[in-house]
């Protein structure tokens, strides 16, 4: 069902109140310095295809240095029918671009945890993370996330690191470099090609926006 939103005036910015079924809420906007704060009682995320390969328009790179910075909390994260959990976000300013301080979702089918930095120079974009997603039911979350139906597990661990050195061109998923640690339990891995492994790294990939 459709959500309604209302928008109201603020000192230094603006509030919004979210009700419906797609999400439901308080958010809080602040222009100076710009600031995201919101508290949400429910959220539903629907995952869309995207090729891995895809060439972004071009145009100048995002600086994450004009970002806001994010406080979230999310009590109940969906993604299509299937329940994540609570969603924690939290970012801060640093020099030249912004760190992600934590990024929690769990109390659901999933535990998933990540931290990282992103940068914008003169001289280009460079971003690292690290993560971890552990989950005892991989099947229908990889469905949930629009994913081929690839692994069956009772335990599914990813751990891992993306990094992208520096480059004057805006961040992607190809450029990444990555080290991933799988570990599955009582499970099978049905198929696996490049196109299918890349696909995963892109459920990780906290800066492909």
């Amino acid at each position: 069902g459709a959500t309604h939103v209302r928008v109201a005036s603020a000192p230094g910015g603006f509030s919004a109140d979210l009700d419906g079924a797609g999400a439901a809420g308080h958010i809080d906007y602040q222009r100076n310095p710009a600031s995201v704060k919101a508290h949400l009682d429910h959220l539903l995320l629907e995952p869309q295809a995207k090729d891995v390969g895809e060439t972004p328009p071009s145009s100048e790179p995002f600086d994450p240095a004009s970002a806001p910075t994010l406080d979230v909390r999310c009590e109940q994260l969906k993604m299509s029918d299937m329940l994540l959990g609570t969603l924690s976000l939290h970012t801060t300013r640093v020099a030249d671009g912004q760190r992600l301080d934590a990024f929690e979702v769990s109390q659901g089918k999933l535990s998933l945890k990540a931290a990282g930095t992103w940068r914008r120079t003169p001289g280009g974009s460079s971003a690292e993370t690290g993560f971890s997603l552990k989950t005892e039911d991989i099947s229908p979350l990889l469905t949930a996330f629009g994913y081929q139906d690839t692994v069956q597990a009772h335990h599914a661990e990813f751990i891992g690191q993306l990094a992208w050195p520096k480059t004057s061109q805006g961040l992607t998923l190809a450029r990444a470099q990555e080290k991933v640690k799988l570990d599955l339990g009582d499970g099978v891995l049905k198929s696996v090609d490049g196109s299918n492994a890349g696909r995963a790294l892109g459920l990780l990939n906290l800066y492909a926006l």
